[in-house]
C-alpha cells in the first residue's frame, strides 16, 4: 500500500493517491506517515493546499506534530496565494515548540512581497533576529520586492544598504529587483549606475535586468539607448526573448523606418521567437510614423491615396495596392516578401508582412492592433482584413478584445452580402 503511495507522489497523480487512501480507511488499514508525507509534498508543489491539508488531517493525532509537514503545509499555502494560512502554520509551529528555520521565515517573507506588504515583511524579519535567525540573500530579495510592488523606491534603496550590514553580497536577483523598482520610478539615472555597479562587482545582468531598463528608457523615447543596450545585451551572449524585440519596437513609436521594423520581425522569426498582439501592434504604430501623407490622405503602394476611397475608388485600389493580396491568401504558409508589393522602405509593405504574418500564425487580433492598422492602410482597408479573418469587434470601441465569427454569424453575413 505504501509503495503504491510512493509511486503516486513521485508521478504526481494526486487523485490517484487520494482514492487509494480512501481505500485503505475503507479497509481499516493506516498508511505511514512517511507515505502520507510524499503525498502532502506533492500536492505542495503543485500549490494544492486544500488537498495538503486533508492529507494532514487524516494522519493519527500523534504523527501531526511534525516540523516537515508544517513547512508543507506553509509552502502549498504559499504557492495557493493563502498567506494567512502559511502565516498561521508558521505560528504554530513556533508554539509547539520546534525550532525556527531560515526557510521558513524565508519563505513567509517572500509571500509577503508577492502581496507588497512591506511592513509585514519587516515584522517577520524582526521576528527572525528574536529567534537568532541570520537573514540571508533570500530574506532581502523579499523584502526588496515587497518595496518594489509598493513602488517605495527609497526604502528599497535602504533595504539594498542593509545586505552590507550583515556582510551579504547581492547577486543578480537583488540588483535587478532594484534595478526594476527605480526603472518604474522613472529613475534611468540611477538604474544605470546600479549596472556599473553590479558590472564592477563581477555580477553579470540577465535579461530581465536588460529588459527593465530599455523598457523604462522606451517609454521616454530614447529608441538609440535601447538598441545600445540590445546589442551589449547580445554581445555578452544574452539570448533577447519576445519581451525584448516588443520593448524595441515599443521604443520606436511612430518614428521607425518600414524597413527596421521588418527586419527585426524576421530576427525573431529566425530566432524562433513567436511574435505577438503586442508585437504587431507595436510594429503597425512604428510603421504608421513613416506614413508620407497629407490631412486625410495615406501612402500606398508609394502614392497617395484617398483615407476612404469611394466604392468604386477602392474596387480598383484593392487589386493593385490593397492590403489584402494572394499574400493573405489561407494557404500562405509563410508572408511574402516586403519588396514584393510596394518597395521595401514602404509602410504598406510592412503592413502586408505583418497581416500575412498574423495570419499565418494565428495571432489573436484585437482593437489596439486594427486602430494602428488603419493609421497605415486606411480604415476601409482595415476593415477589409479584419472582414477576411472573419472576427468581431467586441462592445466597448477599440481597446476591446477581438472574437472569432462562429459559423452561423458568417453564413448570416454571406446571406447579407449575396442577397440570399
Amino acid at each position: 500500500h505504501n509503495l503504491v503511495l510512493k509511486a503516486c507522489a513521485n508521478a504526481g497523480d494526486i487523485k490517484s493517491a487520494q482514492a487509494w487512501l480512501q481505500r485503505l480507511h475503507a479497509n481499516s488499514l493506516t498508511p505511514s506517515a512517511r507515505s502520507v508525507g510524499k503525498v502532502m509534498e506533492a500536492s505542495a508543489k503543485r500549490g494544492q493546499y486544500d488537498s495538503a491539508l486533508s492529507l494532514f488531517e487524516s494522519l493519527a493525532d500523534e504523527d501531526r506534530p511534525n516540523p516537515i509537514f508544517y513547512n508543507l503545509l506553509m509552502d502549498a499555502a504559499i504557492k495557493s496565494s493563502r498567506l494567512s494560512d502559511a502565516t498561521t502554520w508558521l505560528v504554530q509551529s513556533l508554539s509547539v515548540g520546534f525550532p525556527p528555520e531560515l526557510l521558513s521565515f524565508n519563505a513567509i517573507i517572500h509571500g509577503q512581497g508577492q502581496l507588497g506588504e512591506l511592513a509585514a515583511a519587516r515584522e517577520w524579519l524582526r521576528r527572525m533576529h528574536l529567534s537568532s535567525i541570520q537573514p540571508d540573500e533570500a530574506t532581502y530579495n523579499g523584502l526588496l520586492q515587497a518595496a518594489s510592488k509598493a513602488q517605495d523606491t527609497s526604502s528599497a534603496m535602504e533595504i539594498f544598504e542593509e545586505f552590507k550590514q550583515y556582510g551579504i553580497k547581492p547577486g543578480v536577483i537583488s540588483y535587478t529587483t532594484l534595478i526594476t523598482a527605480l526603472c518604474k520610478d522613472r529613475q534611468i539615472d540611477r538604474a544605470f549606475e546600479l549596472l556599473g555597479q553590479m558590472r564592477s562587482e563581477s555580477v553579470e545582468p540577465n535579461l530581465v535586468t536588460y529588459n527593465s531598463i530599455m523598457s523604462s528608457l522606451a517609454t521616454v523615447g530614447k529608441s538609440e539607448e535601447v538598441e545600445a543596450l540590445f546589442s551589449e545585451l547580445k554581445a555578452r551572449g544574452l539570448k533577447p526573448d519576445r519581451v525584448t524585440y516588443n520593448v524595441i519596437l515599443n521604443s520606436w513609436g511612430q518614428s521607425g523606418s518600414s524597413e527596421r521594423v521588418i527586419r527585426l520581425l524576421e530576427d525573431m522569426r529566425q530566432s524562433n521567437i513567436q511574435p505577438n498582439t503586442i508585437t504587431y501592434t507595436a510594429a503597425l504604430k512604428a510603421c504608421s510614423g513613416s506614413v508620407h501623407a497629407r490631412t486625410g490622405a495615406v501612402a500606398v503602394g508609394g502614392s497617395t491615396a484617398p483615407a476612404s476611397p469611394s466604392p468604386s475608388a477602392s474596387a480598383s485600389a484593392t487589386s493593385s495596392s490593397s492590403p489584402l493580396p494572394s499574400n493573405y491568401s489561407s494557404s500562405t504558409s509563410q508572408p511574402s516578401s516586403p519588396s514584393s508589393s510596394s518597395g521595401p522602405s514602404s509602410p504598406t509593405a510592412a503592413a502586408d508582412y505583418v497581416c500575412a504574418a498574423i495570419r499565418r500564425d494565428g495571432v489573436e487580433v484585437d482593437g489596439r492592433l486594427l486602430a494602428a492598422l488603419s493609421k497605415v492602410v486606411g480604415q476601409q482597408r482595415c476593415n477589409e482584413f479584419r472582414d477576411s479573418l472573419g472576427v468581431v469587434v467586441a462592445e466597448g470601441g477599440s481597446m476591446s478584445p477581438i472574437r472569432r465569427r462562429s459559423d452561423a454569424e458568417n453564413r448570416i453575413r454571406r446571406q447579407i452580402d449575396y442577397g440570399w
